[in-house]
């Protein structure tokens, strides 16, 4: 059969359009690789959590393959088993509230409020903790979640969602510092880091604008590099610093795995764990594929 001039034109202009298009995809999301040596793309194992966690927000190493866990509604820690996500007990510290995040310092439990608000959980026997509440000079205007203990400055690390604190503008998203010796955060912040930058980095790297905020969910401190890894669960991301709290990496993970990652930690191997809320809470494990 002989096509006619202007059935030949609309088939080139077809096959041009397909050109277009396949090459926009490539460019939207490129081949690209990351440098920890963890693929997030294809968790080691997915367990789906207990009911009472689905609104799962904090997550922390125990020790003997045991993970701490809080939701946010509830004041109750939760003991995890590190291989299945299984509930192994819990105990009560607190009435109703919104908690965060949850850190080990030598024995002692802390978990933070989002107001800014930390409980010193002590005496871990029975059904429920002596708890000391400390009351920070953060706010609900803050939107504490981030908190993580960090070994080297013997401090606890808390991350402000949303306003910075101080004369921060609001492109900067701030970290500061709870010495466990001390009754309050130091002044300075810890780590201020400019979200424009961040952002521009996830941009460039991906070849594209897709996510246009980093508001920190979840961070824990990698314990064979000192890396300090920050989750922003609301769009999937997450940012890595050196153990010189230099940008190294910002990385995009599948939120149809982990569709509101709030809670992360390491086991002292440098196994990771994530955490996500969901309409069931989930654990994902990634075992490193390579030497940190």
């Amino acid at each position: 059969m002989t096509l006619s001039l202007s059935q030949n034109d609309k088939l080139l202009r077809s096959i041009f359009i397909f050109i277009l298009v396949s090459t926009h995809l490539k460019c939207v999301a490129p081949d690209v690789k990351d440098s920890i040596p963890y693929e997030l793309a294809n968790p080691t194992q997915v367990h789906k959590l207990a009911k009472e966690l689905k609104e799962i927000s904090g997550l922390a190493w125990w020790g003997g393959d045991t993970l701490l866990a809080i939701q946010d509604e509830k004041g109750i820690l939760f003991f995890l088993s590190a291989n299945d996500g299984e509930v192994l007990k819990t105990i009560e510290f607190a009435g109703d509230g919104d908690y965060e995040g949850v850190a080990v310092t030598y024995g002692t439990v802390y978990v933070l409020r989002s107001d800014g608000d930390i409980y010193r959980l002590k005496e871990l026997k029975g059904k429920k903790a002596d708890t000391e509440k400390i009351e920070t000079a953060l706010s609900r205007d803050n939107d504490t979640e981030g908190f993580c203990f960090d070994r080297h400055t013997k401090s606890l690390l808390i991350a402000c969602k949303e306003k910075p604190g101080g004369d921060f503008k609001k492109q900067f998203k701030t970290i500061y510092s709870f010495p466990i010796d001390s009754e309050d955060i130091l002044s300075d912040p810890f780590l201020v880091i400019n979200e424009d930058s961040l952002l521009h980095q996830l941009h460039k790297k991906y070849e594209n604008k897709i996510g246009a905020q980093f508001k920190p969910s979840g961070m824990s401190i990698h314990p064979l590099t000192g890396e300090l890894y920050i989750l922003s669960g609301s769009n999937g991301l997450l940012a890595v610093f050196d153990s010189g709290y230099q940008l190294q990496e910002v990385i995009r993970f599948k939120k149809s795995i982990l569709p509101q990652a709030e809670g992360i930690c390491f086991s002292p191997t440098g196994r990771l764990y994530i955490s996500s809320e969901g309409d069931k809470g989930v654990l994902a494990q990634f075992e490193m594929n390579r030497e940190p």
